[in-house]
């Protein structure tokens, strides 16, 4: 069974992982809309042009969603030392890994326990 601190890192890891590679394709998306908005690029063919606008946007919420996945699973750390040790933070009434530590790792590919 893999401890609560394990999870909390794996989990805490996938997100930062994503996160990495989505502000990669966001610089990328940035650096080739100013590419093709440059003048001497007029009359042109450049296939997909008008997509890094979308990109764009996709990869600035993909990158808010994540910090908001990290503050997620900082507040539903397990309760360690107390009575109500196993009992998550926010869900108090649910036990460890509680169903939004589930469904972020569903969401990241990372296996929790129980699943």
């Amino acid at each position: 069974m893999t401890t609560p601190d394990t999870l909390h890192a794996q989990l805490v890891a996938a997100v930062e992982a994503e996160k990495t590679q989505a502000r990669t394709l966001l610089r990328y998306a940035q650096e080739n809309d100013l590419m093709v908005r440059d003048p001497k690029h007029l009359g042109r063919f450049m296939p997909g042009w008008h997509q890094w606008p979308d990109i764009i946007r996709s990869m600035e919420l993909l990158i808010r969603h994540c910090d908001a996945d990290l503050r997620r699973l900082e507040r539903h750390r397990p309760v360690v030392e107390s009575e109500a040790a196993g009992l998550c933070k926010v869900a108090w009434h649910e036990n460890w890994p509680c169903s939004d530590f589930r469904d972020i790792g569903t969401a990241y590919g990372v296996v929790v326990d129980g699943d």
